[in-house]
């Protein structure tokens, strides 16, 4: 794979659950498009404002709603061979009362 000539057009998007209850654990659902297209397996990075509301599992694959309360969840594209800059997505995750509360990561 090669850069191509120019900034490419990069659109992160979480279109994943913003309602969580307590205990619940998703996977993090996340469109990215280069240009219009859709990259297939694109490397991703999240991170949680607040781990104890919203917590990631150790590879960072799962999301852990681990408390009452709000957290913001930013997913970052990693990808040098596609732009210069990082793009990245921000979402409010709302996490309201459920079980009870897991062992969280």
């Amino acid at each position: 794979m090669f850069r191509s000539a120019g900034l490419n057009d990069v659109v992160v998007s979480y279109l994943g659950a913003t309602d969580l209850s307590v205990g619940a654990r998703i996977a993090p659902v996340v469109s990215v498009e280069v240009d219009g297209a859709i990259m297939p397996n694109p490397r991703l990075r999240f991170t949680s404002s607040d781990p104890t509301v919203l917590a990631l599992t150790p590879i960072g694959d799962t999301l852990v709603a681990c408390g009452i309360g709000q957290a913001l969840l930013t997913i970052r594209f990693v990808s040098s061979m596609v732009t210069d800059t990082v793009p990245s997505a921000q979402d409010l995750i709302r996490v309201t009362g459920g079980p009870p509360l897991p062992v969280c990561p």
